[in-house]
């Protein structure tokens, strides 16, 4: 892209988020997302061309997009977090993946689906997507054989954008993406302006727990498949983890993501956690009680120390914990804090999590 003039001096800054870069090109936004889904090979460069705004450089090789949107389809729940925030729900005309939606305004909206899961899923409904004629499709992809259908849908005039926002390993970073839908929808003066305000409710939170001597031991997750999936010390829940005064039981397992481990290996360390987190589909202890698991032996069953993070879910499975959390990673911290340290907020009304009982 060496033929595009780029000035870095634009007013919207990307501080935290390694995976969006957004440069002025003539009053214009260049958005360059590295890796726009797992598995890929080559950066996403879009231009988004405002109203009354000609680029005066070439734009060979790289697709134009007239910004705002007005006609929306969203194939994935953070991007509807992202327009609730900031007010834009009415740009939408469509949705991929509505069951998982769990805004109640969205879903009585009765917007016409185009799949019937999120992103580019293989149900999608092709001609259903081009007769709504969105001048934006935002979604996400699992991996590059999905790729026929953006070519498709890109070749039809529809333009197609990644959020990406799963691919970045910090809290901060994943919240931040709500500033590239900001540009889409003429709103990122907005947007940084709400971004900015999580980040300082979410640094003065991190703040009052920072120096504490007293970390538990969180043990997170649930077996699926006979695999237990632990997260790594850079992954997203231990990141939020340490930032609410505790400590992941993986916390030496370096790297991002997730680890496979068996049930055994869990069960030695499980010996001497604290407290338990994100506990997949379980509902109740009675739900961990049937999971065939040696419950018995992990101490925080016998402590009743065990939260989920399903306190706003749908009957369909919605779960805001993944919707508007992705954006206001400030208040699971809120959360998490007041759980592991309940001394440090004595007010607070748990908002994402629940105990089970």
């Amino acid at each position: 892209m060496s033929f595009l003039s780029v000035s870095s001096s634009y007013g919207m800054t990307v501080d935290y988020a390694t995976n969006l870069k957004v440069d002025e090109v003539d009053g214009c936004y260049l958005v360059t997302v590295d890796r726009p889904y797992y598995g890929a090979t080559e950066p996403e460069v879009v231009l988004l061309v405002p109203e009354d705004m000609e680029p005066s450089v070439s734009m060979d090789g790289i697709s134009r997009i007239d910004i705002p949107l007005n006609r929306i389809v969203v194939g994935t729940t953070p991007a509807v977090a992202c327009l609730d925030a900031l007010d834009s729900l009415d740009l939408l005309v469509g949705l991929a993946g509505g069951k998982y939606v769990y805004t109640d305004s969205v879903r009585k909206m009765g917007l016409p689906e185009v799949a019937s899961d999120g992103g580019m899923s293989r149900s999608l409904d092709r001609e259903r997507l081009l007769e709504l004629a969105p001048d934006g499709f935002i979604t996400y992809l699992y991996g590059d054989e999905e790729r026929r259908d953006v070519d498709f849908l890109r070749n039809c005039g529809v333009p197609v954008l990644f959020m990406a926002e799963y691919l970045e390993d910090s809290p901060l970073a994943r919240a931040e993406w709500i500033k590239f839908i900001g540009l889409l929808v003429g709103r990122e003066e907005q947007a940084t302006e709400i971004f900015d305000k999580v980040v300082r409710r979410y640094e003065e939170l991190a703040s009052m727990v920072e120096k504490s001597q007293v970390r538990p031991l969180v043990l997170s997750g649930a077996p699926f498949g006979g695999v237990w999936y632990v997260p790594r010390r850079g992954s997203w829940p231990s990141i939020m983890f340490r930032a609410a005064g505790a400590k992941s039981l993986w916390n030496d397992l370096e790297g991002t993501g997730t680890a496979p481990m068996d049930l055994e290996a869990v069960l030695v360390r499980a010996e001497s956690s604290e407290i338990w987190l994100n506990c997949g589909s379980w509902r109740s202890l009675e739900d961990a009680e049937r999971s065939g698991l040696p419950i018995e032996a992990f101490p925080p069953f016998e402590k009743g120390e065990i939260f989920n993070n399903d306190r706003r879910v749908t009957s369909e499975g919605g779960n805001d914990y993944y919707q508007s959390g992705i954006i206001r990673p400030d208040m699971i911290l809120a959360d998490l804090i007041s759980i592991i340290h309940p001394e440090k907020m004595r007010d607070h009304e748990l908002f994402y999590y629940r105990k089970l009982k």
